[in-house]
Order: structure tokens, then C-alpha cells, then sequence
């Protein structure tokens, strides 16, 4: 089956995926299966490529009482109306109804906005006409005594005169094509190009229905952003063109996904089902600071940037879960912190283990930074002189340095509070045999943490002081400790904790995790909380308690 990972004996060979328990029998790969491999766990993968396989060992939880895929409802209203003619604001209310669960008023006005933003995308005039085909393409084969399908989840539109075909990706946002890896655009191409209008089983675990095969031509791949209504062609070519697209660059990424590999825990353990079979994630009962048995609660991830958002405004950080688009989310101010922890990972991570000294640094008002993050004129003096007092407080200064990982990710399992801590440390260094996770700050401001320990008040920092007292990264635990490194144009200093020799900063750090965790992990509805925060959240353009002058300013 040379479409779907090359076929033979080699995939005869491949034993079901360990842990789980089924026939296996059906194995199917979607476009959404290859994402960027620094985020994809290949066992999380193969699992999702066995919709008839179940993990051995299933915990119940109950299902979270808000809709979290509201793209799907955007998809569902958008068909009714180019299929059967519906107002929008009618099939917007269809879509609602037929809703699993209930939605919040943030995605209600993301779902209006969506639909209509869809309707009147900038697709080209010149671009051939289409209109929507009646079901998803699929590939189908049957190899070996297993049914392999290849398939991919957007909108599918055609035009049969023409004999062309058009898949679209959705996105919240704008319609950004470095945003879509090739091996996605060449699973979704070749759907396109070699599969049939298909109706899904009678369960999500049954193979798809196929309506009969149609001549293909030729296929477009294309990106619909859905806050702007922005459209992107991603690939277009004959079905020739596409087979060759897809050997080059998602053959082998398929073989990769459907084959499995080693756990790598992350963004994806949230949403895994062999969670609870899977050694990779540590595990770490009451790290959260929820005692045993107040729950069930349904699974979540978490960081601490969502504990941040959600200590502002519980709607903010289910708007931000939710991925609903962000408007103005960086000021110049956060542009030029995130431009100096670029350059400073960018430095740690040579492997030279050498202390950065003045050749590393930019000097001046010289531009500096790549893409986004170029800094020019005052910003690229203030950032210089900011990265100028990092010299003196590299870690590399010191001796005994032997594996440095800038910007790493890290999943831990709280399986009390049922929730998957996902923490990404600034810089994450071994000396002497002991864990030192280092955060670097960056302000103007003379006066910030004055008066206050930052290990025990900012949940980033405590919640690093709680997980190497815990030796959640192993290691020797006597002499690990969290560095925090503030940089400002004319100084830098630097704080420390060491968790083995101060219990007290420790449980102080504890008595914050629980303080932040315990509101967050009891809500389910997420109601705003309007303030002065208003003002400058990315994300108010959803929020009906926001004052309208500030959702216009912000759209």
C-alpha cells in the first residue's frame, strides 16, 4: 500500500500497539495526525491511529461539561449553509443545538464571527469555481487483513466539470501557510487526489463508508484563517504531482506515526488514551495541592501561564485554552523580552558549554533578532544592554556544567487533581549531578519583586521550587535549586532557591500551587471577571462583559 507508508511484509511485521486491547484491525491516519515533531509524542500518535483499539486500562472521568472543539461547529453550520441553503444565523443556531455539551458565551460569538468570516474569504475571483462535495475524501486499501485509511479533516469542496478538487484547513486565526507542515499538506493532497466521497461508520470505530470513486484531475490544498476570513493556496498540482509531493515529504512521517515509537511526553498527553498505561509522564499524586478523592474531574492540562491567565479572568484562560484568536497579544515591551530569551536559548543551546561573553552579544542600536522578534533603534538598544548584564551571571561561568536543555518540555501527572501539568523551563542545566532550572526576566522597571520573594508569589517559579523538591527530574537532589535572573539595561540579579535547605520558601511555594489550582480546578463554566485587565486582553473581542469601546479598540 504505497500510499499509506509503503506496504508488504514490513507492516505484517508490526505487533498491535502495546497496552492496548482490540482488533486493531483498522488503521487510520488523518492530516492532523502529522504536526510538528518537536510536539509529537509517536506513541499518542499511533494510538489515535487505532480507532478500534482500546487502552487496557481506562479510568472514567466525567466528560467536561463545555464544548471543546468549536472548529467542528463552525464546519457543521458552514455545510448547512452551503448545502441546504441556511441562513447563517440559523444554521449557526443548528450547529449550537447539536452540540454535545454546552458552550460558553466566548465561543458562541467565535462561532457567529467564524461562519461569517468563512462565507466571505478572500478566495481568489480568479480561482476556479466549487461547490461542496458530499462527504470527506478517503483513502482506502486493504492490506494484509487490515483496512488502512487515509484521510484529513477540513472543508471539501469540488468541482466535478472540471474534475478538481479543493481541501481547506481551518485555523482560528489569520491564514499563515508556515503554520501547516508539509507532511499534512501532502496527507490531505493525496486524500484528495486517490480517495472517494466517504459517510463515517456507524461508530467512530467502523471504517468509513465509501460513495463511489469520481476522475481527479487535479487538487488544491488551501488554508481558511477564520478571524480575518484570510485564504492561503497551499499546494496545487495533478494527482502525478501530488503522489510525488506526498512521497517526498510524507511517506516516511507516516510509516513514522502508524509504527510508533518512543513516549514523549508533552502537549499531547492530555488528550491520550493510553494516559494512564504510559510510563512517560511522571507521575506525581498531589503535586497540585488536591488532596485524594475530592474529585472525579475531567482530565486537563495545565501550565502556568494558564494559572496566570485564569488568576486575571477565568474567561481569559478558557479563551486561551480554547485557541480563540488573540488580538495585539504582545506589547513592545513583551516583544522585546521574548527577542532576548530567543537570543539567549539561541546561545545556550551551541552545546559549546562555553560562558557567553561580548562576541555573543548585539551591541548598540544595531538591529538584531530574526523575523518578528528583529529588534531596531530603541528596543535594540534597551534589549543589548539588557543581554550585556547576562554575561556576568551565564551558567556556563560555572564548572561541573555537563547537559544544558534550553526551553525543554516537561509533562507531569497529578492524577488527584486529574490534570496534566506541562511545564517549559527558561533553561534546564545539570552541574555536579544536580537539577538547576533557570528563569530569566526581563523589565525596565528598578523596582520589580522589591519587597516580595518571587519564588513563593509567581506560580512559574513555584511551581519549579515544588517539582525539584519533589525530584521530579531526578538526579542528585542536594544540590538542585531555581535560579531567577533579572535583566535590566544598567543591572542583573540574581535569586535562588534551593529546596532541600529551605522547607519554608518550599511550603510557601506549595501554599501558592494549591492557591492557584484550587479556584481553576473546580470551574467549569469560567465566568469573566472584568477589570482593568480589560484594557489590555488579547482576547476581549469574545467577551461580553468587556465594555464595548475596549472589544472595538482591540479588533
Amino acid at each position: 500500500m504505497q500510499d499509506t507508508g509503503s506496504g508488504g511484509a514490513a507492516m505484517r511485521e508490526w505487533p498491535p500497539p502495546e497496552g492496548m486491547t482490540g482488533s486493531g484491525t483498522l488503521i487510520r491516519v488523518q492530516a492532523s495526525h502529522a504536526v510538528d515533531e518537536q510536539y509529537t509524542c509517536l506513541r499518542f500518535a499511533e494510538g489515535k491511529t487505532r480507532p478500534n483499539a482500546w487502552p487496557g486500562r481506562r479510568v472514567e472521568r466525567p466528560k467536561p461539561y463545555l464544548e471543546n472543539f468549536v472548529l467542528g461547529l463552525v464546519l457543521a453550520a458552514v455545510r448547512l449553509v452551503e448545502c441546504e441553503g441556511m441562513a447563517p444565523q440559523d444554521a449557526v443556531r443548528r450547529a449550537e443545538d447539536s452540540a454535545g455539551r454546552s458552550l460558553h458565551r466566548a465561543q458562541r460569538r467565535f462561532l457567529r464571527h467564524a461562519v461569517e468570516r468563512w462565507l466571505e474569504r478572500d478566495r481568489p475571483k480568479e480561482a476556479p469555481p466549487v461547490i461542496p462535495a458530499p462527504g470527506p475524501w478517503v483513502r482506502m486499501r486493504e492490506v494484509d487483513g487490515r483496512t488502512w485509511e487515509l484521510t484529513g479533516w477540513g472543508a471539501c469542496h469540488h468541482n466535478p466539470g472540471r474534475r478538481l478538487r479543493e481541501f481547506s484547513f481551518l485555523c482560528y486565526g489569520s491564514a499563515d501557510p508556515r503554520s501547516v507542515p508539509k507532511d499534512r499538506i501532502a496527507i490531505a493532497a493525496l486524500a484528495a487526489a486517490l480517495g472517494e466521497p466517504a459517510r463515517q461508520g456507524a461508530k467512530p470505530w467502523h471504517p468509513y463508508r465509501l460513495l463511489g470513486a469520481e476522475p481527479v484531475d487535479h487538487v488544491r490544498v488551501a488554508l481558511t484563517g477564520l478571524h480575518d476570513g484570510s485564504y492561503r493556496l497551499l499546494f496545487e498540482g495533478g494527482p502525478d504531482q501530488v503522489r510525488a509531493y506526498y512521497e517526498q515529504h510524507a511517506e516516511a512521517r507516516v510509516k513514522e506515526i502508524v509504527g510508533g515509537g518512543p513516549a514523549t511526553p508533552g502537549g499531547s498527553c492530555a488528550g491520550c488514551r493510553r494516559l494512564e498505561t504510559c510510563d512517560a509522564p511522571i507521575r506525581l499524586p498531589g503535586l497540585l495541592g488536591i488532596p485524594a478523592g475530592r474529585g472525579p474531574f475531567p482530565l486537563r492540562e495545565l501550565s502556568a501561564s494558564h494559572l496566570r491567565y485564569y488568576r486575571k479572568c477565568p474567561q481569559m484562560y478558557f479563551s486561551y485554552a480554547q485557541h480563540l484568536p488573540r488580538t495585539r497579544e504582545y506589547s513592545p515591551e513583551n516583544q522585546l523580552g521574548k527577542a532576548v530569551h530567543a537570543h539567549l536559548e539561541a546561545n545556550h543551546r551551541s552545546g559549546l558549554l562555553t560562558p557567553c561573553g561580548g562576541a555573543d552579544m548585539p551591541w548598540g542600536d544595531t538591529a538584531w533578532g530574526d523575523g518578528e522578534l528583529c529588534m531596531t533603534g530603541k528596543w535594540a538598544r534597551i534589549g543589548s544592554r539588557m543581554l550585556a548584564q547576562h554575561i556576568d551571571m551565564c551558567p556556563f561561568l560555572n564548572d561541573g556544567v555537563t547537559t544544558v536543555l534550553p526551553e525543554p518540555r516537561r509533562a507531569f501527572y497529578d492524577p488527584y487533581a486529574h490534570a496534566v501539568l506541562i511545564v517549559k523551563p527558561d533553561l534546564l542545566y545539570l552541574e555536579h549531578g544536580s537539577w538547576v532550572w533557570r528563569e530569566t526576566k526581563t523589565t525596565q522597571s528598578a523596582d520589580a519583586w522589591m519587597g516580595r520573594d518571587p519564588f513563593t508569589t509567581d506560580p512559574q517559579l513555584a511551581l519549579a521550587a515544588v517539582l525539584l523538591a519533589e525530584g521530579a527530574f531526578g538526579g542528585d537532589p542536594a544540590g538542585s535549586r531555581v535560579e531567577l535572573e533579572v535583566l535590566r539595561p544598567d543591572s542583573g540579579d540574581p535569586s535562588y532557591i534551593e529546596p532541600r535547605n529551605e522547607p519554608e520558601r518550599v511550603e510557601a511555594a506549595r501554599r501558592i500551587v494549591r492557591e492557584y489550582v484550587d479556584a481553576w480546578r473546580g470551574d467549569e463554566v469560567f465566568t469573566p471577571s472584568p477589570g482593568a485587565h480589560c484594557r489590555t486582553c488579547p482576547v476581549t473581542e469574545w467577551c461580553a462583559s468587556a465594555p464595548e469601546e475596549v472589544r472595538r479598540g482591540r479588533r
